[in-house]
């Protein structure tokens, strides 16, 4: 996760997620709980293969097949890529 995170930090202005935070995160620096369910206005849920499967279930579609579209963008090319191996590690978690 760090090498994409590093990827995605260096040609995007606003990242979804940087080292840093990855890093805070490896030493258990997660944040007040209170202060997330009020700016989520939930209780957050823990990241488990069983979430994954949950979040995946409506993505069964065929991965490849014709598409006419522009380019991507280089920004817009690496989210989809980061977006990609997101999608491999829940699928890994979940098997």
């Amino acid at each position: 996760m760090v090498p994409a995170a590093a990827i995605v930090e260096r040609v995007m202005s606003d990242p979804p997620i940087t080292t840093a935070q990855l890093g805070l995160l490896r030493r258990g620096v997660t944040g007040n709980l209170e202060d997330t369910r009020e700016l989520l206005g939930r209780d957050p849920q823990p990241f488990t293969a069983d979430a994954c499967r949950i979040s995946l279930a409506g993505l069964a579609k065929p991965l490849f097949g014709v598409s006419i579209r522009p380019p991507l963008r280089p920004q817009a090319f690496l989210g989809v890529l980061l977006a990609l191996v997101l999608i491999v590690v829940c699928l890994r978690l979940a098997a």
